[in-house]
């Protein structure tokens, strides 16, 4: 992996913030970001990226839930 297809994935990622998005459309909007970075193009994200990757991206879904916790951890905990 590149440096600069590295900085594209923190900067998708950073941008999805939580959000989902399938795998073939990711790698897609990491590349365009690093096509963009390593040609030293401002803003690394455009608009038009960015409505891309917003119509492709699914809601956003709670931290917690990457980290392997079940869905209702939270409820049952309330309840305890």
């Amino acid at each position: 992996m590149t440096s600069s297809t590295r900085v594209a994935e923190f900067f998708v990622r950073n941008y999805l913030d939580g959000r989902e998005m399938n795998d073939d459309m990711f790698e897609a909007a990491v590349w365009m970001v690093a096509t963009r970075v390593a040609a030293g193009s401002k803003p690394i994200l455009s608009e038009m990226l960015c409505r891309d990757i917003d119509s492709q991206a699914g809601p956003r879904v709670p931290r917690f839930l990457h980290r392997g916790l079940p869905s209702d951890f939270l409820t049952t905990a309330l309840r305890a």
